[in-house]
């Protein structure tokens, strides 16, 4: 028995810290993002803020979704079980972006605009429930 109470407890330390890890990846990720946002925000980098909206969405429903056009990406959030109200802010948020960027890159106004919907976007897929994590 007392073998067996080790090995319970071996493979419950493993996974506590293995959790622990998991987490201290995503609060790393998380930090990354933010300060990732704040030069984009700086800079009134567009591709900046998709980039770092689109690497938040890669985190929870796989790195697939870095690659996708806007339609694969629409499919392979709602298939990942990403709410629907969040799916379509994220692609109209991809399409704002797109457009201002190639028209000169908007106005300061629009790009304040839209980096405040980042912000917004990424505490909504930070809350999320679904996809991989």
């Amino acid at each position: 028995f007392a073998l067996l109470g080790a090995a319970v407890l071996t493979l419950t330390g493993q996974r506590r810290r293995r959790r622990a890890s998991q987490k201290g990846q995503r609060d790393a990720a998380r930090a990354a993002r933010s300060t990732a946002l704040a030069e984009a925000r700086r800079l009134g980098d567009l591709a900046g803020l998709q980039r770092v909206v689109v690497d938040a969405l890669a985190d929870d429903y796989g790195p697939a979704v870095r690659s996708s056009s806007t339609e694969q990406l629409q499919t392979t959030l709602l298939a990942r079980g990403a709410e629907r109200s969040l799916v379509n802010s994220v692609i109209r948020f991809i399409q704002d972006v797109e457009a201002a960027r190639y028209m000169k890159g908007g106005t300061p106004g629009e790009r304040e605009r839209m980096a405040k919907a980042a912000v917004d976007l990424l505490a909504r897929i930070e809350l999320a429930p679904g996809g991989l994590s």
